[in-house]
């Protein structure tokens, strides 16, 4: 009965739980995320966004406050004439460095943990190949219980006890428990999985290119023309000030944003995977063969034991 028992959840919970869609949708994640979180590129990453907010504080504090002398303006009616963008931008430019700081060191600090998460659930498997072994056994042992419901046989419950143990002793060797306490802290640090959230991240990412090819496209070349030079040698004249604002470093930092943006496009592709993925935590699934494995082995040995009692009292 224990092992109908037993067959049943492992049956019922993952089909309930939708964990051949979560699966798969979890497989398709960690494949598209793999190139974003290997070591190199968490290290490009983190230098990409120490590029960004170092171009912007120097076109905030250094460029502009020397194109408004140059084209005898104010600040806000510089910015209302030639980019009535960029001076918003600005505005939203803190809050928005705010959650790039934060999804970058997530990521970096977590590496580790995905690395857990992608090793789910072991043995080479794939994580829909994990649910479809948990089914099967579900069903092997729904079934192996009505038999020794209908026909018990010691040499049947001696394997339930065997089965049991193998259970318990599968999901320990593979480490499953600590990977998937990991694979869960990594999706709680990435929660919520919501439309609202990859917007902001758009948003964040539009204010920063505002900010930067504005000043470049736009104002830099107004204030050439009052100022009667060209456009690149206002842009030498800057990067003379600070080297963060020369032709090589601004070309730098436009590359540095074009990867920020494949990461913000990767978020947003992400997102309804993501969201379909997180239906079950994984430390539930490993419970969920460690509780009937010892549920059988028990069951197991008490019946064997039972059998050799009986066996004792009719004696020879």
């Amino acid at each position: 009965m224990i092992a109908c028992v037993a067959g049943i959840v492992l049956l019922a919970v993952p089909l309930a739980a939708s964990q051949l869609s979560a699966a798969g949708a979890g497989e398709q994640v960690v494949r598209r995320a793999s190139p974003f979180l290997t070591s190199a590129s968490l290290h490009l990453m983190r230098g990409d966004l120490t590029r960004l907010e170092a171009a912007a504080a120097a076109v905030e504090h250094v460029a502009l406050p020397r194109l408004v002398v140059l084209a005898h303006q104010t600040p806000s009616a510089l910015l209302r004439t030639t980019a009535p963008g960029v001076g918003a931008a600005l505005g939203r430019l803190p809050p928005a460095q705010r959650q790039a700081e934060r999804v970058v060191g997530n990521l970096e600090r977590r590496r580790g943990q995905f690395r857990s998460l992608a090793s789910l659930p072991g043995l080479g498997l794939t994580l829909k190949q994990g649910v479809w072994v948990g089914l099967a056994v579900g069903a092997a042992l729904l079934l192996a219980g009505l038999v020794g419901v209908l026909r018990p046989r010691t040499w049947l419950a001696a394997a339930l006890a065997v089965g049991g143990l193998g259970l318990i002793v599968g999901v320990l060797a593979v480490g499953y428990p600590g990977k998937a306490a990991d694979a869960d802290a990594l999706v709680r640090s990435l929660r919520p999985f919501s439309v609202q959230k990859v917007r902001a991240r758009q948003a964040g990412l539009a204010s920063a290119r505002a900010v930067l090819e504005g000043v470049e496209s736009h104002v830099v070349p107004r204030v050439a023309a009052v100022a009667r030079v060209t456009p690149g040698a206002l842009i030498a004249e800057l990067g003379a000030d600070d080297s963060r604002l020369s032709r090589a470093s601004l070309d730098q930092t436009a590359a540095a944003l074009d990867r920020f943006a494949s990461l913000v496009q990767f978020s947003a592709r992400n997102q309804p995977l993501e969201a379909k993925a997180d239906h079950l935590p994984a430390a539930a699934l490993s419970w969920l063969l460690i509780v009937p494995g010892v549920a059988l082995a028990l069951a197991g040995a008490v019946a064997l034991a039972s059998e050799r009692r009986t066996i004792r009292r009719a004696g020879p």
